[in-house]
Parts: C-alpha cells; sequence; structure tokens
C-alpha cells in the first residue's frame, strides 16, 4: 500500500481537475494547513490532496498578520472533518471550495477580516455568490476586522505587484549605476575604420564592426545572475544593450567552409529596459580572405525539421590583416528567438553556406529572454 499510495493519490488529482470531477463533492480530514488559503486533506488513508481556497486572497509572507491569518485557519480546520467540491488546478493544487458543517469557509475568512475577495477571480463567480462574498467583506472592513484594521495595507495581489515594479526598479538601476564605467570602456578602445549603408548604421543603434570584432567580455560588463550575458550603452547612439556571449559554428558552401562568431542582442533606446523602443538582432561575423557574403545573407533556421525565416541582414565590412571582415545584423522577434531557444536542434542556412548551431546558443537564448521579459 506505501508504494501504491503515491500513485493513487497523483491519480486522484488529476481526476479532481476534470471536468466530470469538477462538481463532485468529497470528505476528507485536515491533516496540516499550509497558510492562510491552503490545505492538506487526506480522504482516505495513505492519500491526501493539497487544496486552495477559491475566491480569496490572504496577506503574503512579508506582509504584517501572515502568520496570524494561517492560525487562524488552523484553528478552523485542522484535523476536521470538511467536505470540498475540487473546480480546477493551480500548479500542484487543487482549487475549490472547502465547508466545514455546511459553512463556506473562504466566505467566512473574509467575514473574519482574515482574507480578501480576490480580484481576479470575481468574473469566474457565479453574481449572486460574488455579492454575499462583497457583502460580508463591507462588514468586516466596517467592523475594522483584521486586514481592515491596519491603516492602509494592500491587497496581496496589489502588494505583489509592486514588490515586482520594485524589483524591477532595483534591477535598472544596478545596471545604470555600472554603465558609466561600461561606456569608458568602450570609448577607450581602438575604433578602425569600416564601411556600412546609412540604412544600417540607423537599424543597429550604432553597433559597427569595429564593437563586435571583439569578445562581448572587452567592451561590456557581466549581468549579474546570469553566465552568459553581458550588458553595455552606446553613447552616441543613447542606446544600451544586453548581449550573449559568442558561440562559434561552422557553416559550409560546397567545398568552401567558414567559421562564424555569432551572438545575440537586446538593443533598447535610453535604459536598459525600455519595453516600448527595442530591438533583437542575431549577429554574424566572418573573418576570411575574401567576402562570403556580399551577394547573398538571408538567414533561415530549421528548428527541429521545421524551416524558419529570420530575415535579409545588414552587411558591414572592413579591411583585415589579410582579408576582410563581415558583420550581417539580423532583425529578429521575441517570438521567434523565444521558438529557437525551445528547439533542440538547430541548422542554420546563411546566404549559401549552411551548417549546425551550437548546442549552448538556446542555453544562451534562454538567458536573454529571461534577462529582458
Amino acid at each position: 500500500m506505501r508504494k501504491t499510495a503515491p500513485i493513487l493519490s497523483a491519480f486522484l488529482t488529476l481526476l479532481l481537475a476534470t471536468s466530470a470531477f469538477s462538481q463532485s463533492k468529497l470528505y476528507g480530514t485536515v491533516t496540516q494547513v499550509i497558510d492562510g488559503k491552503t490545505i492538506v486533506v487526506v480522504p482516505q488513508a495513505g492519500m491526501s490532496i493539497t487544496l486552495e481556497l477559491q475566491y480569496i486572497e490572504v496577506p503574503e509572507a512579508q506582509q504584517p498578520l501572515h502568520s496570524t491569518v494561517k492560525d487562524h485557519l488552523k484553528k478552523l480546520l485542522l484535523n476536521q472533518t470538511v467536505m470540498f467540491e475540487p473546480n480546477g488546478m493551480a500548479l500542484d493544487k487543487t482549487v475549490g471550495r472547502v465547508y466545514l458543517n455546511g459553512v463556506d469557509i473562504s466566505q467566512q475568512m473574509i467575514r473574519d477580516g482574515a482574507a480578501w475577495h480576490s480580484a481576479s477571480e470575481k468574473k469566474n463567480q457565479e453574481a449572486g455568490e460574488s455579492l454575499l462574498y462583497e457583502e460580508n467583506q463591507a462588514r468586516a472592513k466596517a467592523e475594522k476586522r483584521g486586514v481592515w484594521s491596519i491603516e492602509g495595507m494592500k491587497p496581496a495581489w496589489q502588494f505583489r505587484a509592486e514588490l515586482r515594479e520594485k524589483k524591477r526598479r532595483e534591477k535598472v538601476e544596478k545596471i545604470k549605476a555600472m554603465q558609466a564605467a561600461a561606456r569608458a570602456k568602450l570609448a577607450a578602445q581602438p575604433k578602425p575604420k569600416s564601411r556600412r549603408s546609412k540604412s544600417a548604421g540607423n537599424m543597429t543603434a550604432g553597433f559597427g564592426i569595429e564593437t563586435w570584432s571583439n569578445s562581448p567580455k572587452t567592451y561590456a560588463q557581466k549581468l549579474g545572475g546570469y553566465d552568459n550575458l553581458y550588458f553595455g550603452s552606446t553613447p552616441k547612439k543613447d542606446a544600451s544593450y544586453i548581449v550573449t556571449d559568442q558561440t562559434f559554428p561552422l557553416v559550409r558552401a560546397g567545398k568552401v567552409s567558414q567559421k562564424l562568431d555569432m551572438r545575440t542582442i537586446y538593443v533598447s533606446k535610453g535604459e536598459l529596459y525600455n519595453p516600448y523602443q527595442h530591438v533583437y538582432f542575431i549577429a554574424m561575423i566572418s573573418s576570411s580572405k575574401n567576402f562570403r557574403f556580399h551577394k547573398s545573407n538571408s538567414l533561415t533556421l530549421t528548428l527541429d525539421g521545421k524551416k524558419m525565416y529570420i530575415g535579409r541582414s545588414f552587411r558591414m565590412f572592413r579591411n583585415e590583416p589579410g582579408g576582410v571582415g563581415e558583420l550581417l545584423l539580423v532583425p529578429v522577434t521575441r517570438k521567434k528567438l523565444s521558438r529557437i531557444a525551445k528547439a533542440r536542434n538547430i541548422r542554420m542556412k546563411v546566404g549559401n553556406f549552411s551548417g549546425a548551431a551550437k548546442k549552448e546558443y538556446s542555453d544562451m537564448l534562454i538567458e536573454l529572454l529571461d534577462a529582458t521579459k
């Protein structure tokens, strides 16, 4: 029985998520209270279900009364036999109503001032029931019970939103504080003469082959929390960027082979995280005796056997000792980058050259998408 219990428990949880069982009324004993709206119910020996009370929000761990609300729910339900009506799933929990002696515990928590009526769930609630919840909340507020006894206390959803915004701002400020050093480092680099079209210069926010010919480590600073990302800025264009580390795919056209220096970059106007003015590029650098991509330079990827056209490149070039250097910058959408990052096998065709992208390329894209979300 010990070996089969976890399987049966998981199977029961799966059944509870299906429409056929979502209206079922089940019974069990509350053996644990995890937080102010989450309990563990045992319907029979060897089986347990984690349940989340529907239609309410309770104080977050960083808010006042978090422990008090948990203790309140514990006094109401611990070791009690309850009836529960599963109504769906949320991550690893079953969501629904819980009743003790016919009393709706979600409604009781609201009436006691131990919870707020969830703003996001109201639209999915029956109108009459939602009105009843609102009336109980109004009474608790008028009597200054629980969460209403603390002046200015914000509902959990608002608290979470402000916390996310605070963390975002702190992240931006930390990076901005480091950008002065990155600008100085970039400005101090020698800038070889390069040739590019005006349209390419405008589209690439001032990034030229002189910048890209070096490793990101030489012109940008490591972005904290990520293994393969660097950040910096281009003062002349008032732009900031995050760039992945290099990978070096080998591409071929007939008997001719060419190693590429491949990276992906996020460029935003002004601040590093500008939600309104930003663009992603896939960048490839080629150094060889002769031009490889002057006639044809469009990029197409094959992701797990399915082709995806990325687009034409903005091409720049310069003379180098013993040959020429070419930089290809291909604008790409975040949606396409997300698809690339999920692919297990990536083939690339740039111009007349084709080959396989390096394995680590997907990992770098995952980091870039996370850092710029």
